[in-house]
């Protein structure tokens, strides 16, 4: 269902609540998927709504699997939660607290990175985000190619350090093995924050975590949370279509909503 549809229900009674939440991930979200991770860039729309609505809302925060620092200089929202490596670390004033068992193994992460960096092809990089890493193939000859032959190896040189492969859109993420996700990051935000609505928006299959979680803690009474799922043109991951309550069909789409959200929270 589009969120367009949603007005009159779902979307009307999340604005109706006391103490709202909105939490959103950020990549191919609030900004478009592009080559170069380091190129990405808010929609200026998407942040002025977000800004707008602000003072409406017990908590504004970002999930990303980026390090919380960097989402932090990237968004760059004041008063905002910027919640790094899937929930890993979280950046608020000028601290980054990143959760104990993680930093355990971050000599495990740098064996792993230090073997993988010498078997590089063309068009590949590594980003060290301290408490993880991202191995990024989209600018490979052939990234469909690349993944196949790239992930078995990967897969087995981690599982001999005790660290974790995950794939994501055009990326493998390499994460310490720990129940950490977007999901507990996002039921963490509703606990800490005593929120009697949240809502959690992404389009890749880490955040279908938080979707899930979104729908779960609405059953069980806990909080009035919704999911919603951003979809790109043949590349939404399935799972993420399976849990959204709602979807928003592209980034600038999200910006319509949040647009929409703004007006409705400063009538409300």
């Amino acid at each position: 269902m589009h969120w367009r549809d949603a007005t009159d229900t779902l979307l009307t009674e999340f604005t109706e609540k006391a103490r709202i939440g909105i939490v959103s991930d950020v990549d191919g979200t609030l900004s478009p998927i592009v080559d170069d991770p380091a190129a990405a860039i808010v929609l200026p729309q998407s942040k002025q709504h977000l800004i707008a609505m602000q003072p409406k809302l017990e908590l504004l925060a970002f999930v990303s699997g980026r390090a919380a620092s960097d989402i932090h200089g990237r968004v760059a929202i004041a008063d905002a939660v910027y919640v790094g490596n899937h929930g890993m670390e979280r950046h608020m004033g000028d601290t980054v607290q990143v959760n104990k068992e993680v930093a355990a193994y971050r000599t495990n992460l740098e064996a792993v990175m230090n073997t993988v960096r010498d078997g590089l092809l063309p068009g590949m990089a590594i980003e060290d985000k301290g408490a993880t890493a991202s191995i990024h193939y989209r600018r490979t000859e052939n990234p469909q190619q690349t993944a196949a032959t790239f992930k078995p190896q990967l897969e087995k040189l981690a599982e001999k350090h005790d660290i974790h492969v995950h794939s994501g859109k055009m990326v493998f993420e390499l994460r310490p093995p720990v129940k950490v996700n977007k999901g507990t990051a996002f039921r963490d935000l509703v606990a800490d924050y005593r929120l009697d609505a949240a809502m959690y928006l992404g389009d890749d299959v880490s955040d279908a975590d938080a979707i899930r979680a979104a729908g779960e803690l609405r059953a069980a009474g806990t909080c009035f949370a919704l999911g919603v799922g951003v979809q790109h043109a043949g590349d939404t991951p399935e799972v993420v279509e399976r849990y959204a309550d709602v979807m928003a069909s592209s980034v600038e789409d999200v910006a319509e909503l949040l647009g929409w959200l703004a007006t409705a929270l400063s009538a409300s």
